[in-house]
């Protein structure tokens, strides 16, 4: 009997395994290898049992392994290459049947306790149902007759002990007919949908995700920073050692047009450089600047627009993405340049150096975000530069059609325009931002200036300088292992070195920039290259994680630079407005439809944007299936509670008095065990009565003395108790029920007593 489960849970394995590796190709032969380990364990098993056998297994089995390595050898000798070729095309069939003798070994260790594989197999069957894997059909009767019989087999455990459980196993014909009939019933085509089990899964793969997420934030204590394993450099700031690549998913970006240039996505920015590390040292909130900064470059693009009469498409166009979180799993928000606001994104907080969420995003949440896509490397833009450089903001109130203008185009950022004046906060600003981004570890400061001043030497204006120190870093070379930094890493890697990575190419950059004069942040997140163009949505692998300068210029604000080598190609790229005529058309025609149908659009538009969570037709039945099951639990425990106070009181009842006496013992010491007063190790009876009638005189009265002197007079003694001990003993340990109950006052007088109907099923018969 015991060999026909073990061969009903090898079959299972077989199935799987076969599946998994070979696609049901090699089930037979795996099946019959099965079945010849089950058989030669079973035969070890049975000689193990007989010692006089013993002696002539160990020398069969000895004589076997030493002709087969002798065997092994000749032919390795003679057939190398045969055995070698052999060996290379079967060698998983090889682990396989290896794999198998050690599984079905355990098996026949296990002996009785093989019922604890059955719920693993039942849950095996639904698995392969739902995701309706092609694993052979006998592996999976195998599967559902094992789990049928280890459900009779625990109840006739549970319900009559050991003995008539071993009987029971006559019944093993029962499950076998179903197993029987199931073979050969026939199939159908179409596999059942299982829409509600599903449906379950998902939601249970969401809660232990959510789960996953927040022990994982916690063991890498990453509570608020950005995690996405072996992107090569530390997302702290830190500058050094090498980069381990992934091509691991960390998000989808859906963008609502085509990307022009590379999509450079921040998780954080920081102005301070020590010890080889980046950090944040400022009292502006990162929000505040983020809005003023885009302001500004708005500000800059109206007032050059109304004197150049040129198109304000010519300098940067309006874009809108999406972002879903895959295997990213952090409180973090990322964000684009010259940010307009976010999208389906309620509530946020602001840092001074990030923008985090108030719970951690896991895989498959998602929020937009709206932003404006700079013409880089354009000679418009140039031009827009070269004009704001000489600007003096003055302390004024905002120009009215400046206003005018923003609410009609940029409605979003109308409330964040100060009331005092825009140019009086620039002003302000700009003095901040002098003061905060131009820090210079003072044991770099004169090799930063010297090499600064030889690059910049020729160059009259900001953008011209910071374009020759991205030219000059962009000659360096890239690599992933750069090594250990001995000392200072960007000082090593400009004056000696040569070669690093993007946080190595950024951190130089923003310290030579401000040896030259010009604010500068360090930044890091993700870049998104731009390998097809007209795509709408890119896969961003962690592989993408990447860190880039930006530089503060007077009257425009923060453009980002890309001195890395090999990413620059995309990002000063111009492109022109002859080649989104088009796009601007359907631009302008979306504006015309929201200003007549807002509420439409904006429903149209989160559609394309954001995946909706839209109610499953099965989301019902998931609900009262979730209620069922909570119901059939409840139902079950208290089935359960039943069986064993019944069996508890057939055994007290079969008990003689002396039985009974020791029962009511153990229940009286675990209600004084629940008041406080438990024995104590290596404590005699004897000095534990007499330290319990020390504790209250209510102990005394309820009779815990005569009720101990009992019990040692019957089990030391021997003497026979009579039926009124019996009644004594119930006596006492009524009394102590309400002594336990009174204690300490009338507030927990409710939850004591439940507490003593926990006690009845959990109490030992050992407890003495």
């Amino acid at each position: 009997m015991k060999i026909i489960k073990r061969m009903a849970v090898t079959v299972f394995l077989l199935s799987l395994l076969d599946w998994f590796l070979f696609g049901g190709e090699r089930w037979i032969i795996f099946c019959f290898c099965g079945a010849l380990w089950l058989l030669f364990w079973e035969i070890m098993g049975r000689i193990w049992s007989h010692k006089e056998w013993r002696i002539s297994a160990y020398f069969s089995i000895f004589i076997f392994v030493l002709v087969f390595i002798v065997f092994v050898l000749l032919a390795g000798a003679r057939y190398r290459e045969w055995m070698a070729a052999v060996l290379q095309e079967h060698w998983r069939e090889g682990m396989v049947i290896l794999f198998v003798g050690v599984f079905t070994l355990v098996l026949s260790l296990l002996e009785n306790k093989l019922l604890i594989l059955a719920p693993f197999c039942f849950l095996g069957v639904l698995i392969i149902a739902i995701w309706e894997l092609p694993v052979h059909r006998l592996g999976i009767i195998g599967a559902l007759y094992f789990s049928f019989f280890s459900i009779m087999e625990y109840a006739g455990l549970s319900f009559y002990g050991k003995g008539i459980g071993k009987k029971m196993s006559g019944f093993f014909w029962i499950p076998l007919c179903l197993c029987i009939c199931l073979a050969v019933l026939p199939v159908s085509e179409k596999p059942y949908p299982y829409a509600a089990l599903r449906q379950l899964w998902a939601q249970v793969r969401e809660g232990a995700l959510v789960i996953y997420t927040e022990l994982s934030l916690l063991a890498s204590r990453r509570n608020s920073d950005f995690y996405v394993q072996f992107t090569g450099y530390s997302e702290e700031g830190a500058v050094g050692g090498s980069l381990l690549r992934s091509n691991k998913p960390a998000m989808l970006l859906t963008v609502s047009g085509s990307l022009k240039g590379n999509l450079y996505l921040a998780g954080n920015i920081q102005n301070h450089y020590e010890n080889n590390r980046w950090t944040f040292v400022s009292d502006t909130f990162l929000e505040e600047e983020l809005t003023m900064d885009t302001l500004e470059f708005l500000y800059a693009v109206w007032q050059f627009s109304l004197e150049s009469e040129k198109d304000i498409a010519t300098y940067f166009v309006n874009s809108s993405a999406s972002v879903t979180y895959q295997g990213l799993y952090t409180k973090d928000l990322f964000f684009p340049p010259k940010f307009c606001g976010f999208r389906q994104l309620e509530k946020y907080q602001s840092h001074k150096d990030k923008l985090v969420a108030p719970h951690a995003k896991k895989e498959g949440d998602s929020y937009g975000f709206r932003y404006l896509t700079v013409n880089y490397g354009s000679e418009e833009l140039r031009e827009l530069i070269q004009s704001r450089r000489e600007i003096l903001y003055q302390e004024k109130e905002n120009d009215m059609e400046f206003v005018l203008w923003l609410n009609k185009n940029y409605p979003q950022l109308r409330r964040a325009v100060p009331e005092q004046g825009l140019e009086t906060a620039l002003l302000k600003r700009r003095e901040e931002i002098y003061r905060d981004y131009m820090q210079i570890p003072e044991s770099l400061y004169p090799q930063m200036k010297e090499l600064a001043d030889r690059l910049t030497a020729d160059k009259g204006t900001d953008l011209e300088k910071l374009q020759a120190i991205e030219r000059y870093l962009q000659g360096f070379t890239y690599t992933r292992t750069p090594g250990e930094p001995k000392g200072d890493a960007v000082y090593e890697f400009l004056f000696h070195t040569g070669e690093g990575y993007c946080t190595y190419f950024a951190s130089a950059f923003v310290l030579l920039s401000r040896a030259s004069g010009i604010p500068a942040r360090y930044v890091n997140g993700f870049c998104i290259p731009v390998y097809t163009e007209g795509k709408r949505e890119y896969l961003v692998e962690s592989s993408c994680a990447h860190a880039w300068p930006e530089a503060y210029l007077t009257g425009v604000g923060w453009l980002s630079f890309e001195p890395t080598a090999g990413y620059g190609n995309y990002h000063s790229t111009p492109w022109h407005q002859e080649s989104n005529v088009h796009q601007e058309m359907q631009t302008t025609q979306v504006e015309d439809r929201k200003e007549a149908f807002p509420e439409e659009m904006e429903e149209e538009w989160d559609e394309i944007l954001l995946p909706s969570a839209k109610p499953s037709e099965a989301a019902s039945f998931v609900k009262w299936l979730m209620v069922l099951c909570f119901f059939l639990l409840v139902f079950a425990l208290l089935v359960f509670c039943l069986i064993r106070l019944h069996r508890r009181k057939e055994r007290y009842q079969k008990s003689s008095v002396e039985g009974r006496i020791t029962w009511l013992l153990c229940y009286e010491m675990a209600l004084l065990r629940a008041a406080g007063i438990g024995r104590q190790r290596n404590e005699t009876l004897l000095l534990y009565g007499q330290r319990v009638a020390s504790y209250n005189e209510a102990l005394v009265e309820a009779g815990v003395l005569e009720f101990l002197a009992l019990y040692m007079e019957s089990f030391y003694g021997g003497v026979a108790l009579p039926l009124e001990a019996e009644v004594f003993a119930k006596e006492c340990v009524r009394k102590t029920e309400q002594f336990y109950i009174d204690l300490n006052g009338e507030k927990r007088q409710r939850w004591r007593k439940f507490y003593i109907v926990y006690l009845w099923f959990t109490f030992s018969e050992n407890m003495i």
